[in-house]
């Protein structure tokens, strides 16, 4: 009995329990060096694991891809992001291991990655029937108006001319391809775009300004301003 407890203490010492698992050596983690190493070390980290955990990293992948991204133009002027392979970032994920990588995406980015067929939807509050303002005795007659359309996502400006049409039919000037509609309320007015992909939501301010607040079907969330032409 004293040799079997002299040996468990010798154990528990050493740390030496094969019970205990692997060490952290042992752990698959990111190796950066080259595109080569990167690319090995990451079959050596998916190996045996399932289809929906590959899938889960290749989200936090690109979502910390993405983390350091401000503007649309950023988008085009880098050329990392034109190339936008994990491969080009690999120092982002340098000596990470698989849950080490999804805690990064969760913690440290502020992209969120949607798998096609989950997206969070339009925001309910742009999808409520419309209520002219008692209190804004602005009014317009919009058919057959004008108007130069600028949002403003998350800095990056743009603006688009529009032409509200008969019907409630919205067109691009000049022309381009989508179904678009337009509808008012009173001083309330709604927008969508490609068959409600994007909707905006506004009032008038006076008889040539409307402006609102708009979102998309991804949850996107950004303001616009649209004036009479």
């Amino acid at each position: 009995m004293k040799n079997i407890l002299s040996a468990i203490l010798v154990c528990l010492l050493l740390g030496g329990c094969s019970s205990a698992g692997p060490s952290v050596k042992d752990v698959p983690r990111v190796d950066a060096t080259s595109e080569a190493t990167f690319q090995s070390s990451l079959r050596r980290m998916t190996s045996g694991r399932t289809e929906d955990e590959k899938l889960k990293l290749q989200m936090a992948m690109l979502a910390i891809m993405l983390s350091e991204l401000t503007s649309a133009q950023q988008l085009i002027d880098n050329p990392q992001y034109q190339k936008m392979s994990p491969a080009a970032f690999r120092d982002r994920f340098a000596g990470l291991s698989y849950e080490e990588i999804l805690n990064k995406a969760n913690v440290k980015s502020s992209v969120k990655v949607t798998v096609a067929g989950e997206e969070p939807g339009v925001a309910e509050e742009l999808l409520k029937p419309l209520q002219n303002d008692p209190t804004n005795k602005a009014s317009a007659q919009l058919v057959g108006s004008r108007w130069a359309l600028t949002t403003n996502v998350n800095g990056h400006v743009k603006t688009n001319l529009i032409e509200l049409s008969a019907n409630g039919k919205l067109n691009y000037v000049p022309a381009s391809t989508g179904e678009h509609s337009w509808e008012q309320v009173g001083n309330a007015v709604r927008i969508k775009f490609n068959n409600g992909y994007a909707v905006y939501v506004g009032h008038l301010e006076n008889e040539a300004k409307i402006v609102g607040k708009a979102g998309n079907r991804y949850g996107g969330i950004w303001t616009w301003v649209a004036e009479r032409q």
